[in-house]
């Protein structure tokens, strides 16, 4: 018996260290600058009320490069904890199609495993970004600051675009008491949550998807969301959605109650198309250009805009220079 515990104890004695071992492999095949850059990146596509300029994200990829040494030792924890010795030699393999068809082959649960370890690995470096986020937001005093209760109440039920990334089509929200449904254009979903709102903030807690996806990529689906109202301007709110230690920051534009789901799903109507279309052909900086040219800069500005507006109620007034800068972008496209 004493045997063979001494034998036991060997044996994981020699898998820690070959664990070890492994997560070192790890972080020497892993660039710690392209890891800081994929995460800068997600924030830099997510909607604050004023853009950062570039100096700013610049800054911040400095401050993540002079603590690479911590990030690395909690992505070294995060791996002993989640990743058997096997899985860690899969994931410092070289790419083949034998380890490929290995990883193809994980189960939902594995796959959830997976999730979990990619939010431990990035938790630190996301927090250190949203903190600093946070601050700039604060200094220009976007952040939680001087929101009359009754501002937050406007938005408690209704309907709404919602808007979580700016390369993602937005999709249509109802909120009722007690319940939150989300209409996806771009993959056909419909996402139910359970909702409980709070004055300053809200929880969603999805109860179901349709069509349910084969496989359930949603390293949230057990978990509460918290949606928390920062920052707004007339019917659009910012709010900073919490879950597992991680913030994403995102926007909503209340609609009125007379917009259907049916009007965003079939989008502009071709009178707002054309009218679009005139005012933007006659546009002073068009000029230079023929007409077919012209249309062609402007269709495409149509286009953008109606992947970022998709009801053309909501076209905000103040639009004269994003279109600019849009049409600007598509001239080089069709020169």
């Amino acid at each position: 018996m004493i045997c063979g515990l001494t034998l036991s104890f060997g044996y994981t004695q020699n898998d820690d260290l070959e664990k070890e071992k492994l997560a070192d492999q790890f972080l020497e095949q892993t660039k710690m600058s392209d890891l800081f850059k994929n995460a800068l990146s997600t924030y830099q596509e997510q909607f604050f009320p004023e853009e950062f300029n570039i100096g700013f994200w610049n800054d911040i990829q400095q401050k993540l490069n002079q603590k690479k040494t911590y990030y690395q030792q909690e992505i070294k924890k995060a791996l002993l904890v989640h990743l058997s010795t096997y899985e860690l030699t899969l994931l410092t393999t070289p790419p083949s199609e034998k380890r490929d068809s290995l990883l193809n082959k994980v189960n939902e649960e594995q796959s959830q495993k997976m999730y979990e370890l990619i939010y431990d690995m990035g938790r630190p470096i996301l927090k250190d970004i949203v903190t600093e986020i946070t601050q700039k937001l604060q200094e220009k005093k976007l952040y939680k600051h001087n929101i009359p209760l009754a501002d937050y109440a406007r938005f408690r039920l209704g309907k709404f675009i919602n808007y979580y990334y700016l390369n993602n089509v937005p999709v249509f929200t109802i909120r009722k008491q007690g319940q939150q449904i989300e209409y996806n254009k771009s993959d056909r979903t419909k996402t139910t949550f359970a909702f409980d709102w709070k004055d300053t903030y809200y929880n969603l807690f999805i109860t179901e998807i349709s069509p349910k996806p084969k496989r359930l990529y949603l390293p949230f689906i057990n978990d509460s969301l918290r949606y928390e109202i920062y920052y707004i301007k007339g019917n659009t709110y910012y709010y900073q959605m919490k879950v597992k230690g991680i913030s994403w920051f995102s926007k909503a534009i209340k609609l009125p109650e007379s917009i259907e789901y049916a009007d965003y799903h079939v989008g502009w109507t071709r009178k707002e198309k054309d009218s679009f279309m005139e005012d933007c052909v006659n546009n002073k900086k068009l000029k230079a250009l023929s007409k077919t040219e012209a249309q062609k800069a402007c269709a495409c500005t149509r286009l953008k805009l109606e992947e970022l507006y998709p009801l053309y109620a909501i076209l905000p007034k103040n639009l004269d220079e994003k279109i600019t800068d849009m049409i600007i972008s598509c001239l080089y496209r069709y020169r």
